[in-house]
């Protein structure tokens, strides 16, 4: 599990965890656990294990305008972002802002290959490839004013990835 970088907090009271898939985050704790997948079978895997979590299946451009401003305390994408076009990245930026009180992003650094072949199965051996496959790459200029952390030997040495968090309401 990737560590989290000083700049986010150890609990929060409401956390949206967007493209939570299988693995909800496991690193900052809350009394309100959001998780919001577009895949039902990865959240339909996830659900009874974590009863007292809520869980929304939809995409993010769907979900998130449907959310109030400022209504939670931290909105958190762990290796999302980059499954999202540019154009549509950037309108999930704009979301998160408006409805978190606090964004964390975790991406790899710049653009890493990742795509499968037609009929294949993701790393959860599911039908999730269309979901998984990576449409963009990030790095830290893309986010001026955010607290960057920079992780240069994550993935395998190969690509390294890093944090963006901002508190929005400062």
């Amino acid at each position: 599990m990737v560590q989290p970088p000083p700049s986010l907090p150890s609990r929060v009271g409401s956390l949206l965890d967007v493209g939570c898939g299988i693995r909800p985050q496991g690193i900052v704790e809350s009394t309100r656990y959001v998780g919001v997948d577009a895949h039902r079978p990865y959240l339909q895997q996830v659900q009874p294990e974590l009863t007292a979590c809520t869980f929304i299946c939809g995409k993010a451009s769907e979900v998130l305008p449907r959310l109030m401003d400022n209504s939670f305390d931290l909105v958190l994408a762990i290796d999302f972002i980059e499954h999202l076009t540019r154009r549509s990245g950037w309108a999930f930026l704009r979301e998160a802002k408006r409805i978190g009180r606090r964004v964390a992003i975790f991406t790899p650094l710049g653009y890493m290959e990742q795509s499968y072949a037609p009929g294949e199965l993701d790393a959860w051996q599911m039908d999730g490839t269309h979901w998984q496959t990576h449409r963009s790459g990030w790095t830290p200029q893309d986010f001026p004013g955010w607290d960057i952390e920079v992780l240069p030997d994550f993935h395998d040495h190969t690509v390294g990835a890093f944090w963006a968090v901002i508190d929005t309401k400062e």
